[in-house]
């Protein structure tokens, strides 16, 4: 039995549980990369012996960040589950006999969790500055502006950004409603001022296209192309105004870290920055930690939430 023949039933298992694609799809990537170093180094045959993979782990350490080499070794240990609860592998298992998997013997210590990179508060001024120094007079240099107050005021994951639509800004409601997030749910971000101001200021201005999504991409002259924002166009942009602005490159997820360490540490409650940034356990939220004080914008996070959704 080859891991390639299982592994399309098993991402169709995984998704029909309601995983989001993008994880269903980093699993097939971390099992296609394995069966590709099977065919270069072993056999497909033999996938599921230990001693294979525990060879196949230490490839991973010598190639991959602590982290990926650590997603590796839970989605075997999951996939080799899902297997036996399946009777696959190995052919069928006696129903009475608590079949054992190739993973039981493996161990592999979780990485500490580093510090995450985050955008300051001095970070994200000197953005703002930076753009409207430029003038602010081109369609681009709106977008741009729209986007860096999107993932800073408003926390959202770089494909959460790239997907918005007009319509999901609730100007009277003081509410952006991120479409199916991480986890394929629905969520509400409250619609800070100064983020109202970048989006009204930017439908004015952006190009006619048939596009549903926001934000849209500009050829090198910056002319409008008829294709949405991508999370890669999202950090070409940053790498460009971060540079513009003297400052280290700032990846999207950085302003996520830098809006929940404010919040947290400007006395936020934790259950509103974790229903703001959309995590599934508190227990994430509380890893974040900074030194900066805004208390209006905690002020009018609590205001919006509370008067919105309790």
């Amino acid at each position: 039995m080859l891991l390639s023949d299982i592994l399309p039933s098993y991402l169709q298992a995984r998704a029909v549980e309601g995983l989001a694609k993008t994880t269903v799809d980093w699993y097939g990537w971390l099992l296609r990369r394995y069966a590709r170093w099977l065919t270069l180094h072993e056999s497909e045959a033999v996938w599921s012996d230990t001693e294979t993979i525990e060879r196949y782990m230490l490839h991973c350490h010598s190639t991959l960040k602590p982290n990926s080499v650590f997603g590796t070794y839970t989605t075997l240990r999951v996939f080799c589950a899902w297997l036996i609860k399946r009777k696959t592998l190995n052919g069928l298992a006696n129903p009475y006999y608590k079949q054992p998997s190739p993973m039981d013997e493996i161990r592999l210590r979780r990485p500490s969790r580093a510090k995450p990179r985050t955008a300051e508060l001095e970070d994200y001024d000197r953005l703002n500055e930076s753009i409207m120094t430029n003038g602010v007079t081109t369609w681009v240099d709106f977008r741009d502006l729209l986007a860096v107050r999107i993932l800073y005021l408003g926390g959202l994951r770089a494909n959460e950004a790239v997907r918005l639509e007009a319509r999901d800004f609730h100007l009277p409601l003081e509410v952006i409603v991120v479409r199916q997030g991480k986890g394929g749910d629905d969520r509400p971000v409250p619609l800070l001022p100064a983020l109202a101001e970048a989006f009204v200021n930017y439908i004015y201005v952006r190009p006619q296209v048939e596009l549903s999504q926001l934000l849209i991409s500009s050829y090198s002259n910056g002319g409008p192309r008829d294709d949405a924002f991508t999370t890669s166009g999202l950090r070409q942009m940053l790498e460009r105004r971060c540079a513009q602005a003297g400052i280290a490159y700032l990846n999207p997820h950085a302003f996520r870290h830098g809006l929940a360490m404010h919040l947290l540490n400007a006395g936020g409650d934790m259950s509103l920055v974790q229903k703001v940034l959309g995590h599934s356990q508190i227990s994430t939220t509380a890893t974040f930690y900074a030194k900066w004080l805004v208390n209006p914008m905690v002020k009018k996070f609590t205001e919006i939430m509370g008067n919105n959704w309790g």
